[in-house]
């Protein structure tokens, strides 16, 4: 069965939302200001005891963590590893397909260009 592409960009959302929510050092003042907007809210409201138990079967601290995105345009994936502040070892925590690419294979040279940062 595949999966609704709107639940999928709500999942894609709610775990980047979740990663900025709680990787800012300002937390409390970040995530107030976020949570006044519904999408954010129900996301959050909706998926945080998820991330939370995934990252706590890493032993990530949520005050601890570290977050990379990495992007690899050939495969069509892009994928997000954790660590706590302290570690020297990134761990993934999830991968993602893109749906569609612009621009060309290859690094980016400048704002606008298409290209996605590797």
């Amino acid at each position: 069965m595949t999966e609704n592409p709107f639940a999928k960009l709500l999942k894609i959302s709610a775990l980047f939302s979740y990663f900025l929510l709680t990787g800012f050092n300002n937390y409390a003042g970040f995530i107030d200001d976020q949570l006044k907007y519904n999408s954010v809210k129900n996301a959050y409201e909706e998926k945080y005891e998820i991330i939370q138990a995934k990252l706590t079967g890493l032993s990530i601290e949520v005050n601890q963590l570290e977050v990379l995105i990495k992007a690899y345009m050939y495969e069509m994936e892009f994928k997000v590893f954790v660590r706590n502040k302290s570690a020297d070892e990134w761990l993934e925590y999830e991968t993602f397909e893109f749906c569609s690419l612009s621009g060309y294979l290859g690094p980016k040279v400048r704002e606008y260009d298409f290209q996605v940062p590797e």
